[in-house]
């Protein structure tokens, strides 16, 4: 019999979107699927299309919670699984048909704990960007070239329990890849190199809205949490050292990046007290692995005259 995944379907006012997103789950040529859909306290009618989908198919169930971020629907709906995988697909995103029969045809061949496929954005005017780039599999404990979304992959439940891999809640921005950082670090990774996902970009999603550093910052701080994950994992791994000077130069380049967007967004009079709690990020930074605009656009930023800032949100007015 083959296996059973779970797909948790977080979900906070989408009513426009949802029954498409669990419609092409349904119509997935692989039918050992379960859905839950986690409707997270919506003030629109979600909950009750959500319901109404459920009497359609027994294999979709829906949980009724308040309010607490897609971190906090994700585990709850993690927590509900009965699958042997589960797969994360947000319900304003849907899935190709073939998906499922993809992922879990490579995770059974392959025996890896996590499959990802490729994936396309939708913008609210219908155009859509198709997106090319490498697929890599193995260990990939220093991925190159490589693009993740969460929902166009699916994981071994079972290794999620054994080390105790969750969504850190109360994280806005960033937790995603907190997550994926870390399946990265207990499995290898197999890919299907094809685009099977399409992501939904519309106004109001978290990567849409204006830039706010209070919500970005936490970008950063998921990056360490991952990267303390690996230093305790990774204790006996003999590429140990590479890996977290890899992860590390990133998380200093993240961090620079959120300066400059700080500057260019009207957040420099809040630079000096973020620049000075967590600028030992700072220190992560290999200068010659840098691209030159990058060397660029940090010097500037990095700099002790506040004059080169001002020039910096000046500019990017205009």
């Amino acid at each position: 019999m083959k296996p059973t995944v779970s797909v948790v379907v977080p979900s906070y006012n989408i009513a426009p979107y949802l029954e498409e997103c669990i419609k092409s789950i349904i119509n997935q040529s692989y039918s050992n699927w379960e859905i839950i859909i986690v409707n997270d306290g919506s003030t629109d009618n979600t909950g009750e299309i959500a319901h109404n989908l459920a009497t359609t198919d027994p294999r979709i169930r829906v949980i009724d919670k308040e309010n607490g971020g897609v971190s906090s629907a994700r585990n709850c709906g993690l927590k509900a699984a009965l699958g042997d995988y589960v797969s994360f697909l947000d319900g304003d995103d849907v899935w190709l048909p073939d998906f499922l029969e993809k992922v879990m045809s490579t995770a059974l061949e392959t025996g890896a704990g996590a499959v990802y496929t490729g994936f396309n954005r939708l913008y609210s005017n219908g155009f859509v960007l198709k997106y090319h780039y490498q697929y890599p599999s193995g260990s990939l404990l220093i991925p190159k070239k490589v693009r993740f979304h969460i929902g166009a992959m699916t994981f071994k439940k079972e290794i999620l329990q054994e080390y105790n891999i969750t969504f850190t809640e109360g994280c806005p921005v960033g937790e995603d890849w907190e997550f994926i950082a870390k399946v990265l670090v207990v499995t290898n990774f197999a890919a299907v190199p094809e685009n099977l996902m399409i992501y939904r970009q519309r106004q109001g999603s978290a990567l849409h809205r204006s830039y706010d550093w209070r919500r970005h910052i936490h970008g950063v701080l998921g990056y360490q949490r991952a990267i303390e994950f690996m230093e305790h994992k990774l204790a006996s791994h003999p590429n140990r050292e590479q890996v977290l000077l890899h992860h590390k130069h990133q998380l200093g380049i993240l961090f620079c990046k959120l300066l400059w967007r700080m500057v260019k967004n009207g957040g420099k009079d809040d630079f000096p007290a973020v620049f000075n709690k967590y600028k030992h990020y700072l220190n992560y930074l290999n200068w010659n692995k840098l691209k030159t605009i990058e060397k660029l656009k940090f010097r500037l930023v990095l700099s002790e005259n506040p004059v080169y800032r001002n020039m910096i949100a000046w500019i990017c007015s205009r």
